[in-house]
């Protein structure tokens, strides 16, 4: 039996399909593990040479904007900072315009309980559409005792509020492990 030339396409991709099936195992076959929880990623992890003081950066997890005002924050991602001692949580934002110039307090609801810190700008960006900031929050030692332990962490910074719980759920836990 001859095969029409247009047919070989069909032809192949069918015989494709079926190897492709005969090598999947089956259900019954695949066992189902659940995954390890994501490890805590660091962007710095070392000691300063010439001063010796620990530098510790988490890298930037997603958060999202509860509350939002103008202009709108399209991105904002929380990493962890220690530098000697110190520890603070670095907000970084993409919007329109500038969202948080000059602010220089931030409140946080720590499993319901009030703390607060001091901003102090990090960077800012105006490349490509829209301004970049970055902010870094001073935590006082109490603070970050309360969100180690945490389950749930929100942040009013200006006139924005973020839910910040998923971003220094272990992070805060793994900067203060290996910095103390």
């Amino acid at each position: 039996m001859r095969v029409p030339i247009y047919m070989a396409p069909r032809i192949a991709i069918m015989f494709f399909l079926i190897l492709l099936i005969a090598e999947t195992p089956s259900l019954a076959q695949v066992s189902v593990i659940p995954p390890d929880p994501p490890e805590v990623e660091f962007l710095q992890n070392k000691t300063d040479e010439f001063t010796g003081e620990r530098i510790v950066q988490t890298k930037p997890v997603d958060v999202v904007v509860e509350e939002q005002a103008k202009p709108v924050i399209r991105n904002a991602s929380v990493s962890i900072f220690h530098n000697d001692g110190t520890r603070s949580i670095v907000l970084s934002t993409r919007s329109s315009t500038w969202a948080l110039l000059n602010v220089e307090k931030a409140y946080f609801l720590v499993d319901g309980e009030r703390h607060e810190g001091k901003v102090v700008q990090a960077g800012t960006e105006t490349r490509g559409p829209g301004v970049g900031e970055q902010n870094a929050i001073m935590l006082k030692p109490e603070t970050v005792k309360k969100i180690v332990d945490a389950e749930t962490v929100r942040m009013k910074i200006g006139r924005y509020v973020l839910d910040v719980s998923s971003a220094v759920d272990k992070e805060m836990d793994a900067v203060v492990d290996i910095t103390e």
